[in-house]
C-alpha cells in the first residue's frame, strides 16, 4: 500500500552495529563508502551522526570522498538535538554532503504536534556549522514517516501492523533521498545526462526547494520540492550547467530571459570543494562567488538574501532569489575569487532561471481561479495534468489544489480521500479529520483554515460549520492539497439506523436487525464503540465517561445498538452498541450480602457470574475497599451489577505537557500542583469517547486518570471536551446549594473535580473572593449539559503575594496555631479535609486553639488578600510545644529569666527562628515600639506608615509602628523618618516609656529621689523624661548612678522596663 518515494529503486544495505548492538562505524569512512560505490552506488543515505557542532576528522572523511568521486553524493540528517541554533551533528559539518533537516508532516490522529507542513520539526537540529555555513541546506518531511516494520520490532501503526512510524532527520534525509533517485532518473532518461554531478543534484534540489529567506541561518535554503526542481527544468525556463570548470580569477558568464514580469527568478551555484588540510581554520579551500545581474543593471551576491554587499566567503552553495522579478535579460557570473595553489581549477554546477510559482486554488468559478489569499489566477490554464493520489476518481473541482505555474505552463496537483467511520474533533492546532477507530487510523488529515469561510464541509449535502455538526461515522470523499496535507472539500454521507441485533454473521461481517430483513454490512474500517447511559454517576464523571471499543467477535443478539450507514449501500461505518454504568464512590461493602452501597445512595448487588476487577487485576468482592472509585456495568433498570472495575486512585487535572519520548505525561491536579505519571504499552487513551491508537495530549486538555496503586503509571486516562470558557465576575458562593453565583445570574454547581483557585493557588470554594473576575471553564457532559471543570481567579498585576508566618504546636492533645500576616483572611485546611477559617486581629496576628487529630502531622495555612486577589498557600508541619521556660536557650542565666518567659507568654516577645533571645544584643527602635505596642494593646491601623521610610519597615511591623504613632508614644526624626533599624539609646526608651506612663495615666511616684549625674548630657527634649522614670523608680540598678543617655539599650533592658508597665 505504501509504495515509496521511488519505487523500484535497487538498495544496497550495509550494517553498522557490532555484536552488542552498538553503533561501530570504520575509523576510515572510505572503508563504509567505498565498496557501495563500487556496487553501483551514487545516493548514500547515513542515517547515523555524532554530537558536536564542529568540523571533524569524520567530516573531512566525507568532504574528501565526494572530492574524489564527484558523482556521489552522501545525505545526512541535521540531527535531533532541536531547537537549540547550533545543535546539528558533526558529519552535518560536511560541506560536500546534502545535510537534511526535518519538516513536519501533519498527521494528526498520529501526532497533534505536526500541524504545519511549512515548518520545521521541533526536534530537527538547526544551524548554522560552528563556523557560521548554512546546515541544513534543505528540509524534508520527517515527522510520523510510515516505513516498513521489521520483524524484529513492534509496530506502532495499528492500521497495518507491517508498517511502522519513525520521526527525526534520519526519516527526512531517506525522504530526500528517495526525490534525489527520482531526479537522477529524469535527467539520465529525459536530459540523457548519463551522469550528473553530486553538485548538481544538491543545486537542482535546492534551487527548487521552498524557501524562507528569514529562516536561512538555521534551515538552509527551504523545503523539498521536487515538483518545484523538476518541472522549470522539464519547461526549460531554467537551464543548468553540469561540471563545468574555472582556473584561478577566470569569470564565465550565462544568460537567460525572463518573458513575463511578475515570475520569480533563482540561480543557484554549488561546487565539490576539496577537503582541508588537518589543522586549517578554514573549512572553504576554494571560493566561488555567485553574481546575478537583472535587467535594470541590479546586481545580486549570492547568500546576500537581504541585499546589504555581504560577500559569502565561508560556502559551497550559493544561491540569488528574486521576486517579482523584471521581464527581460538576466546575466549570471560564477567567478572564482580564490583557488588553493593545490587546487589550481574548480568545477561546478549551476542552475538559473525562472523558478515555479505555487498558490492554493480555493475558488474555481467557470475555469477563474482565486487563491486562498483572495488573488486572481491570471496565467495559463493549459494543465499538464491533475495529479491524485492515491487514484480514485477524476475530481469534479480544482478547489484545493496546488497549482504551479511559470510563463510557459501551469500544473495543478490534487489529492483525494476516501474513508469511512470518520470523526471529525476541533483542537488548538484546528479542525481535523480522521477515522475513528484506531485500529483504520492512518493520520487522518486538518481542515484547511479557512473551511467555514469556503463552506468546504458538506454533510448529506448541506453546509457545516462547527464540528459538532459532523456525524461521527460519516463516509467520506475529499480533496486534499498535496503540498500542505490538508483537506479542502470534504462529503460526508451518513444516516442513523438502530434496534436491536438479530443475528451476526462474522464470516461475511453482516448484521441484521431484528424486524428488518436486509442485512447491512461493516466497512472493513468501522469503529465498534460503546456508548453508555451513565443515569445514577457521579456528576464530575460524566464528562469523561467510560469509553470502550470491541471488535465484531463482541457484537451478539439481543445488544441494543446505533449504526450510521451509507444509505446508498447499507454499508455500517459506524456502529455503537448501547450499554448502562454507573460511575460513583464505594461507601459500603457487605461480602455476606453480595452488596455494595455507592455515594449515589442506591445499594448494588451482583448478579451471579459478575466479574470484579481493582486497578485492572480480577479481585474478589472483599478486596474492593471504601472510597473505591468504581464503574459498574448494570442490567437496564435493575441495581444488579453484570461487571464491576474499581480503581484505588484518580486523580482529575489539565494537562501541562505530553513528553513523547519518555511518554510522560505532567499536568495541575485540583489542587493545582503539577502532578505526573507514565504511560505504558498497556494504557488505555480515550479523547472525548474515541480511543487514541497512541496517546497524545495538548496542554490545556482535561482529564480524568486512574492510576496504579503506587499512582506512578496510569492504567486509563480519558480526554473530556471543553465546552465553555468565559470571564465573569463571581459574586458569592452559595455554600447551601454548592453554587457559584455570577454577575450575569448564571449558577454553576460545585463538583469535587472542580478546580478552585485565586492566584495560582487552590482553595476550598467557600474561600474565593467575591466580586472578583473569574475564569470559568466548563466540559461536555449528555444531552448537551455542561459540568464545571475550574473557576479560577487572577491577582491584580503587579501586586505581591500575601506575607505569611505561622507556627503550630500540640500540647495536651491540643493544636496551637499562632501567625502573622497581613492578609485579611486566613483560612486553615486540615488533612482530615475539614477548614477552619481564621480572622486575623489588626496588626495582622492570629491564634488558634484546635483539637489535634490521631496522625495529623501537617496543616496548610492560607491567607488570602481580598483587595488584590492574592493567595499564599503555606504547608505547616506540627511541632511539639515548647513552652518560652525551654524555647529561648540563652535565657538561663539571665536575672530576668521569669520575665522573659511571662512576656513571651502574653506574645510580646519573640525569640529567633534559631531558638535564641539575645538578651544583651541592642534593641532596635522597630522591636522596642512593636513590644510596647503589644504590651498596651494598641490596634494597628493599615498596612502603611506616615513615615518617609515606610519601605524599610518590614510589613510585620506596619501596623505597630502606626499605631504606636497615633497614640503618641513615637514621632519619628525632624525629616519625618522612623529609621526602625536603628538601635534604640537610652534616651529615646525613657522618652517613649515616660509617653507609654502617660497614655495609661498611672502618676509619677517618688521611688527615687536620687537621680544620675550626668542627665544634663541627655538631649533636651528627654532630660524631662529620665527624671520621672526616675520619681517611678523604672530604671535598672545599672542605669540609676551613671545613666549614660546615648547608650543603646538592650533587649534585656527593655524586658525590665515592659514588665513594670
Amino acid at each position: 500500500k505504501y509504495r515509496g518515494i521511488a519505487p523500484g529503486s535497487s538498495l544496497y544495505f550495509q550494517a553498522l552495529l557490532d555484536q552488542q548492538g552498538e553503533l561501530k562505524i570504520p575509523s576510515n569512512l572510505a572503508e563504509l563508502y567505498d565498496p557501495a560505490y563500487q556496487a553501483g552506488v551514487r545516493v548514500y543515505i547515513n542515517g547515523w551522526g555524532n554530537p558536536g557542532n564542529s568540523y571533524r576528522s569524520q567530516s573531512r572523511q566525507i568532504d574528501s570522498f565526494i572530492a574524489e568521486h564527484p558523482d556521489f553524493l552522501a545525505l545526512f540528517g541535521a540531527g535531533n538535538n532541536g531547537p537549540a541554533s547550533g545543535s546539528l551533528s558533526a558529519e552535518a559539518n560536511s560541506k560536500n554532503a546534502l545535510v537534511v533537516g526535518a519538516s513536519q508532516v501533519p498527521r494528526p490522529g498520529l501526532d497533534m504536534d505536526s500541524a504545519d507542513a511549512s515548518q520545521i520539526l521541533s526536534s530537527s537540529s538547526r544551524g548554522p556549522t560552528a563556523d557560521g555555513r548554512i546546515k541544513p541546506e534543505l528540509l524534508a518531511p520527517g515527522a510520523n514517516i510510515i516505513g516498513v516494520c521489521s520483524r524484529l520490532t513492534e509496530s506502532n501503526l495499528e492500521s497495518n501492523p507491517a508498517y511502522t512510524t519513525m520521526s527525526g532527520t534520519s526519516m527526512a534525509s531517506a525522504v530526500a533521498a528517495g526525490a534525489v533517485a527520482l531526479l537522477r532518473e529524469y535527467l539520465q532518461t529525459h536530459r540523457h545526462l548519463e551522469n550528473p554531478s553530486a553538485a548538481l543534484i544538491k543545486a537542482i534540489m535546492i534551487n527548487g526547494a521552498r524557501f524562507n529567506p528569514n529562516t536561512a541561518s538555521e534551515q538552509g535554503f527551504g523545503i523539498l520540492d521536487l515538483a518545484g526542481a523538476i518541472l522549470p527544468i522539464r519547461d526549460r525556463t531554467v537551464e543548468y550547467v553540469n561540471q563545468a570548470g574555472l582556473t584561478a580569477h577566470q569569470t564565465r558568464e550565462y544568460r537567460i530571459s525572463l518573458e513575463k514580469p511578475g515570475g520569480l527568478f533563482k540561480a543557484t551555484l554549488a561546487w565539490t570543494d576539496p577537503a582541508p588540510a588537518p589543522g586549517t581554520t578554514s573549512v572553504l579551500v576554494n571560493n566561488l562567488d555567485l553574481l546575478v545581474k537583472d535587467p535594470e543593471g541590479r546586481l545580486y551576491r549570492g547568500n546576500d538574501f537581504f541585499h546589504s554587499g555581504r560577500v559569502d566567503e565561508a560556502n559551497n552553495v550559493e544561491q540569488v532569489m528574486i521576486t517579482d522579478a523584471k521581464a527581460g535579460e538576466y546575466t549570471i557570473y560564477v567567478n572564482a575569487a580564490r583557488l588553493d595553489e593545490n587546487y589550481p581549477q574548480q568545477s561546478y554546477a549551476l542552475v538559473y532561471g525562472q523558478a515555479m510559482q505555487h498558490e492554493t486554488v480555493a475558488v474555481d468559478a467557470g475555469g477563474k481561479l482565486s487563491f486562498s489569499g483572495g488573488e486572481a489566477y491570471t496565467g495559463p490554464l493549459d494543465y499538464d495534468q491533475t495529479k491524485i493520489i492515491p487514484s480514485a476518481s477524476q475530481p469534479k473541482t480544482r478547489t484545493g489544489g496546488e497549482l504551479y505555474w511559470n510563463d510557459k505552463s501551469s500544473y495543478l496537483f490534487l489529492q483525494t480521500w476516501e474513508s469511512s467511520g470518520v470523526q471529525m474533533l476541533t483542537t488548538t492546532s484546528g479542525s481535523l479529520i480522521m477515522e475513528a477507530n484506531p485500529r483504520a487510523r492512518e493520520g487522518g488529515y486538518y481542515l484547511d483554515s479557512q473551511w467555514q469561510e469556503y463552506q468546504q464541509v458538506l454533510v448529506n449535502g448541506k453546509a457545516i460549520d462547527q464540528a459538532n455538526d459532523f456525524p461521527t461515522g460519516a463516509h467520506i470523499n475529499a480533496t486534499v492539497n498535496p503540498l500542505h496535507q490538508v483537506l479542502w472539500q470534504a462529503n460526508a454521507a451518513a444516516a442513523p439506523a438502530e434496534g436491536y441485533i438479530k443475528k451476526v454473521d462474522h464470516s461475511t461481517r453482516q448484521i441484521w436487525l431484528i424486524n428488518d430483513d436486509q442485512p447491512y454490512r461493516l466497512y472493513p474500517g468501522a469503529a465498534i464503540n460503546v456508548s453508555n447511559s451513565l443515569d445514577d454517576s457521579m456528576a464530575e464523571a460524566i464528562p469523561y465517561g467510560f469509553a470502550d471499543s470491541v471488535d465484531m467477535e463482541g457484537l451478539l443478539p439481543g445488544m441494543k445498538v446505533k449504526m450510521l450507514i451509507t444509505p446508498q449501500t447499507r454499508w455500517v461505518n459506524y456502529l455503537t452498541v448501547q450499554r448502562n454504568l454507573v460511575i460513583g464512590r464505594v461507601l459500603r461493602i457487605s461480602p455476606e450480602n453480595e452488596t455494595v452501597d455507592l455515594n449515589n445512595g442506591v445499594t448494588y448487588s451482583l448478579f451471579p457470574g459478575t466479574r470484579l476487577y481493582r486497578d485492572g487485576v480480577e479481585a474478589s468482592l472483599e478486596e474492593i475497599q471504601a472510597g473505591d472509585y468504581v464503574i459498574g456495568l448494570h442490567l437496564p433498570g435493575s441495581p444488579q451489577w453484570l461487571q464491576l472495575q474499581a480503581y484505588s486512585r484518580v486523580v482529575y487535572g489539565r494537562v501541562i505537557y505530553f513528553n513523547e519520548n519518555t511518554q510522560t505525561l505532567y499536568f495541575f491536579n485540583k489542587d493545582n500542583q503539577i502532578q505526573n505519571c507514565q504511560l505504558s504499552g498497556q494504557t488505555r487513551s480515550f479523547r472525548w469517547g474515541s480511543m487514541m491508537s497512541r496517546p497524545a495530549f495538548e496542554p490545556g486538555a482535561w482529564v480524568r486518570v486512574l492510576l496504579e496503586p503506587d499512582g506512578r503509571k496510569a492504567l486509563r486516562l480519558d480526554e473530556a471536551a471543553a465546552s465553555e470558557i468565559a470571564e465573569k465576575t463571581l459574586v458569592r458562593y452559595d455554600a447551601v446549594n454548592q453554587m457559584f453565583v455570577m454577575d450575569d445570574g448564571s449558577l454553576y454547581q460545585w463538583l469535587p473535580s472542580t478546580l478552585v483557585s485565586s492566584g495560582g493557588y487552590a482553595l476550598n470554594p467557600e474561600d474565593m473572593i467575591e466580586n472578583r473576575r473569574v475564569r470559568v471553564t466548563t466540559l461536555i457532559g449528555d444531552s448537551g449539559k455542561s459540568y464545571l471543570a475550574a473557576i479560577e481567579g487572577d491577582k491584580n498585576p503587579g501586586s505581591a503575594a500575601p506575607k505569611l508566618n505561622v507556627k503550630i504546636e500540640v500540647l495536651n492533645g491540643a493544636l496551637v496555631i499562632q501567625g502573622e500576616t497581613d492578609a485579611d483572611r486566613i483560612v486553615i485546611y486540615r488533612q482530615d479535609q475539614s477548614r477552619v477559617p481564621v480572622k486575623p486581629e489588626a496588626d495582622g496576628r492570629f491564634n488558634l486553639l484546635l483539637l489535634h487529630n490521631p496522625g495529623e502531622s501537617s496543616v496548610e495555612a492560607v491567607a488570602i488578600n481580598t483587595a488584590n486577589g492574592t493567595v499564599l498557600r503555606q504547608e505547616a508541619f506540627i511541632i511539639p510545644y515548647n513552652s518560652p521556660a525551654t524555647r529561648f536557650r540563652d535565657i538561663q542565666d539571665s536575672a530576668l529569666r521569669e520575665q522573659v518567659v511571662k512576656l513571651a507568654e502574653r506574645g510580646i516577645i519573640q525569640g529567633d527562628d534559631d531558638g535564641a533571645f539575645r538578651p544583651y544584643d541592642s534593641i532596635t527602635r522597630l522591636e522596642l515600639v512593636g513590644m510596647i505596642a503589644r504590651c498596651l494593646e494598641l490596634n494597628p491601623e493599615g498596612a502603611k506608615t506616615r513615615f518617609i521610610d515606610d519601605a524599610e519597615i518590614p510589613w510585620w511591623g506596619k501596623g505597630s509602628v502606626e499605631a504606636a504613632r497615633q497614640a503618641g508614644l513615637i514621632k519619628g526624626y525632624e525629616d519625618n523618618s522612623f529609621r526602625p533599624y536603628n538601635a534604640a539609646t537610652r534616651s529615646e526608651i525613657a522618652i517613649i516609656m515616660d509617653r507609654a506612663y502617660r497614655l495609661l495615666e498611672k502618676p509619677s511616684g517618688g521611688a527615687q529621689s536620687a537621680t544620675a549625674g550626668d542627665i544634663l548630657l541627655a538631649p533636651e527634649w528627654a532630660q524631662s523624661a529620665i527624671v520621672k522614670g526616675y520619681q517611678r523608680g523604672i530604671w535598672p540598678r545599672s542605669w540609676q548612678s551613671v545613666f549614660r543617655p546615648q547608650n543603646y539599650a538592650t533587649r534585656e533592658d527593655a524586658v525590665l522596663l515592659i514588665s513594670r508597665l
